[in-house]
């Protein structure tokens, strides 16, 4: 998302590194999913080894709790960026109150008391249930003068419409038909993206030989695609609905590419060529947040353009320029992880 939230130009950047329009899907549209794909299946493992090391529910609770409530502040303070480099108050009247980090924060808070209170049968009924009922609610319960079903209209759907009553001027799309892409009523299909990939985590933990994981992976994640594709026909791939049709789709990338990564690392040994990865998902929020400082900055001292004029667009094309901004910004933020890395510093939550 470094990649995609950096570019030199945001009027030349090339279409898979664009979210789609409306309905339909591109490879940027994977990405937030996957996110919460990863938090349901680390979940399984980490509260696992937590009872292992004597945890009771008490303390894995006040933990979920905590981390939840440490991720909602630094999406706010991230919001609250360019207004305190500009030194002014920031505006809280119409400051946007959800995001991509609290989305990740209200699912793990749901998701985490079902994965530990309850059993892997439950998370796929629980989640088949999310899905279907979102399903129903979105296409039969209609918006006032509208009608039910309007699932082409960004602004008269049925969570549209819930998220102007509910959270008023505090959206992500402004204007007077104003919507939010990560509202109230989509966060019910994520939590379950957030299960499926509990189940998955499960999964995994199971005593099974790697290959057989690796081909259980394989099959399930091309299942849930063909799904996904199928329930396209009436329920619409939509990343900003998060149409159920979507999280099945999604998941069964997220679960397609772990299937690879296992494979490649657990059956076949091959672990070096992973390492910028690690490094990076060793601090994805410092990342994150000094991505976010440090854009901020660049473009209050004004220097945003000359930096892009000067050094990429010089003598690239636009796309091809606005594409090399954003790959030094993406290796200017891991040579500073790395360094963080080489000195065990990590922003624990």
């Amino acid at each position: 998302m470094l990649l995609v939230t950096n570019p030199g130009d945001s009027e030349h950047v090339y279409a898979p590194l664009k979210h789609a329009a409306w309905n339909g899907w591109t490879p940027t549209d994977l990405i937030f999913p996957s996110f919460l794909f990863i938090v349901g299946t680390s979940m399984v493992l980490s509260f696992r080894k937590r009872r292992e090391l004597g945890e009771g529910p008490v303390a894995l609770l006040a933990h979920v709790l905590k981390r939840c409530v440490l991720l909602y502040a630094i999406s706010l303070l991230i919001v609250c960026i360019p207004s305190l480099l500009e030194g002014q108050r920031p505006p809280f009247e119409t400051i946007r109150i959800l995001g991509v980090l609290p989305r990740i924060a209200l699912c793990y808070l749901v998701a985490s008391p079902v994965v530990m209170f309850t059993r892997p049968r439950t998370w796929a009924l629980l989640t088949g249930a999310l899905l279907l009922g979102y399903w129903v609610v979105m296409t039969r319960v209609p918006v006032p003068d509208h009608g039910a079903g309007l699932l082409d209209s960004k602004e008269w759907n049925l969570a549209a419409h819930l998220d102007r009553l509910m959270l008023g001027q505090h959206l992500g799309e402004g204007g007077a038909k104003a919507w939010d892409p990560e509202g109230i009523l989509s966060t019910v299909p994520a939590v379950g993206t957030t299960l499926l990939g509990a189940l998955t985590g499960h999964y995994l933990h199971a005593r099974r030989p790697a290959v057989e994981k690796t081909a259980g992976m394989f099959v399930g994640g091309a299942l849930l695609m063909v799904l996904g594709l199928w329930w396209n026909h009436v329920f619409p791939i939509n990343k900003s609905l998060w149409s159920s049709s979507y999280v099945l789709f999604c998941a069964g990338f997220a679960l397609e590419t772990l299937a690879f990564v296992h494979f490649v690392i657990d059956v076949r040994g091959h672990r070096g060529w992973a390492r910028p990865f690690v490094i990076f998902g060793a601090s994805p929020l410092t990342a994150l947040i000094l991505s976010a400082v440090g854009g901020a900055l660049l473009w209050e001292l004004h220097l945003h353009e000359p930096i892009y004029r000067a050094l990429f667009a010089s003598w690239a094309s636009p796309r091809n320029a606005s594409l090399a901004f954003a790959i030094a910004i993406v290796l200017l933020w891991f040579a500073v992880v790395a360094i963080l890395h080489r000195k065990r510093l990590f922003l624990r939550l």
